[in-house]
């Protein structure tokens, strides 16, 4: 029987994975395998954290780990190129 192990990602780790993703140098698949995760669920959550102008931030609460919070600002033409990557990669 196989043990479940939480693993934590860095915060730069996240986004070179989400940036490989939206500029169409691999899959969610092969950007998992590459990167060492646990499929490529871990890449989509990320990438809906991206999509949804989430940051990253310090949390006091996991040991120095990274997480993801509501906070980046983006103009008009920002979020009509984001919905057009969406559509493009759906």
């Amino acid at each position: 029987m196989s043990k479940h192990i939480n693993r934590k990602y860095s915060a730069e780790l996240k986004q070179t994975v989400v940036q490989e993703y939206l500029s169409g140098k691999g899959s969610l698949r092969s950007l998992a395998k590459k990167y060492g995760l646990s499929g490529e669920s871990r890449v989509r959550a990320w990438l809906k954290c991206y999509n949804g102008h989430k940051e990253f931030r310090q949390s006091s609460t996991a040991r120095g780990e990274l997480y993801m919070t509501k906070g980046k600002k983006t103009t008009q033409q920002e979020r009509a190129e984001i919905v057009a990557c969406c559509l493009e990669h759906l």
